[in-house]
């Protein structure tokens, strides 16, 4: 179920002034994250340890990562 909204709230950095735009958003790219955890986890069978569960879901979302092996 694809869900939108009807305003957008944008913070300046510079000077911190909020404006709001009618814009229609929608929650699909949280969703798609949601299921690519989902798919990390079904793949493992269950984590035990949340640091090395956390790592791999970093590593999976992150495109464009580079790392390192010593």
């Amino acid at each position: 179920m694809k869900r939108t909204f009807n305003y957008c709230f944008i913070i300046s950095k510079d000077t911190g002034v909020i404006t709001v735009e009618q814009k229609r958003i929608n929650n699909a790219l949280m969703e798609n994250r949601n299921a690519i955890i989902k798919l990390v986890t079904k793949a493992a069978n269950g984590y035990r340890n949340w640091e090395r569960f956390r790592n791999r879901c970093m590593l999976v979302l992150e495109k464009g990562i580079d790392f390192e092996i010593l």
